[in-house]
C-alpha cells in the first residue's frame, strides 16, 4: 500500500511515520509511505502557501483577529 502525505512541514511527521506500528510497517515493506512538502511549489522569498477554506481563499484570514 502507498500512502502520499502532502503538508507544509514534513519534518514534524518524521518521528510519528518512523516509530509504533506505523514505523514496523514501513521497516517489513507493508506500507510505503511519501511526505511531500507543500511549499517547494511556494511563491514569493519565503515559498509561501496561500491556505483555502473551503474552496475559497477569501473566507479564511489567519492574520485577521475576530
Amino acid at each position: 500500500m502507498r500512502i502520499d502525505i502532502i503538508t507544509v512541514v514534513p519534518e514534524l511527521l518524521e518521528s510519528p511515520l518512523s516509530h509504533s506500528i506505523v514505523g514496523r510497517a514501513r521497516k517489513k515493506g507493508i506500507v510505503e509511505i511519501e511526505v511531500h512538502n507543500l511549499r517547494k511549489y511556494g511563491k514569493g522569498p519565503r515559498l509561501q502557501v496561500v491556505p483555502v477554506w473551503n474552496g475559497l481563499t477569501d473566507m479564511y484570514h489567519p492574520t485577521q483577529v475576530l
